[in-house]
């Protein structure tokens, strides 16, 4: 949940897509990815948090195909587009579990 980047990357980059409901984020670094190196910091800055309102909680399915969406629009292969189908399913019977 914490990103940096430059004002320069975001003139470039432009925008969040607010047309996507769940993934706006993820299309806007696979975006972003495709143009400039992306960087790991070994620190923890911020948490992920579930509650029974969030979006995360509430529409996981969705979530999941909206992401799957935005994976092929973006040039996905197969192989990736399995990858994504598969942390879904596991993902998502995680969070069953865990409710």
């Amino acid at each position: 949940p914490s990103t940096f980047w430059s004002r320069a990357a975001y003139k470039f980059i432009g925008e969040f897509e607010t047309k996507l409901r769940y993934t706006m984020d993820y299309d806007y670094w696979l975006r972003l990815s495709a143009k400039y190196p992306l960087h790991y910091l070994p620190v923890t800055l911020s948490a992920f948090r579930r509650h029974a309102t969030s979006k995360s909680d509430t529409g996981t399915a969705a979530q999941f195909a909206e992401e799957l969406s935005v994976a092929r629009a973006h040039g996905a292969t197969l192989s990736e587009l399995t990858i994504h189908r598969l942390h879904s399913l596991v993902t998502s019977t995680l969070y069953g579990l865990i409710r």
